[in-house]
C-alpha cells in the first residue's frame, strides 16, 4: 500500500462506560492524542481508521455508527487529518510500542488533557455522540 504525505486520518474510539461515552486516549512520548496516521492512497476514511486503530493498539473492531462525517484539524506540520467516530466494542488493548499509556475518559478530561487545538475535536464529537447536534445520539 502506497501512503500519501497529504493525506491523513484518524480515529476517535469511543465506548459506553456506566451509561456514558468515554473517549480513548493515548500517550506518547509527544503527549497525549487520538489514534491518527498518514493514509493510503487508495484508503478511504473509515477503511484508515480501521486500520490505524489495530496497527496502534489492536483494537479488532471500530463501527461507525454516526455516519462518515469527519472533522478536520490542520496538523502541526500543516498537514490537514481527518477523523472519524468509531466505536470500539471492548476496552481491551494492545499498545504498539511507541505508546506509553492509554486512557477512556469522559469528552470533558479529554478536553482538558488534550491540546487545546483538539478542543473542537472532542466538542464536536460529543455533540454527535449525545445528540446535541441536532441528529440523534447513540443509546445502547
Amino acid at each position: 500500500m502506497n501512503f500519501s504525505h497529504s493525506m491523513y486520518s484518524g480515529a476517535v474510539p469511543v465506548r459506553r462506560r456506566f451509561g456514558n461515552w468515554a473517549f480513548l486516549l493515548l500517550r506518547s512520548a509527544q503527549g497525549w492524542q487520538f489514534i491518527s496516521g498518514a493514509r493510503g492512497d487508495d484508503e478511504a476514511l473509515p477503511e484508515a481508521a480501521r486500520r490505524q486503530a489495530w496497527e496502534v493498539a489492536a483494537i479488532p473492531v471500530l463501527r461507525f455508527y454516526w455516519g462518515h462525517h469527519h472533522f478536520t484539524l490542520e496538523g502541526d506540520d500543516g498537514a490537514e487529518v481527518q477523523y472519524i467516530i468509531g466505536e470500539s466494542a471492548s476496552g481491551e488493548l494492545v499498545l504498539a510500542d511507541t505508546w506509553l499509556e492509554h486512557r477512556w475518559v469522559s469528552a470533558s478530561l479529554a478536553a482538558e488533557i488534550l491540546p487545546e487545538a483538539m478542543s473542537p475535536l472532542v466538542h464536536w464529537a460529543d455533540a454527535i455522540l449525545t445528540g446535541a447536534d441536532g441528529t440523534p445520539g447513540v443509546k445502547r
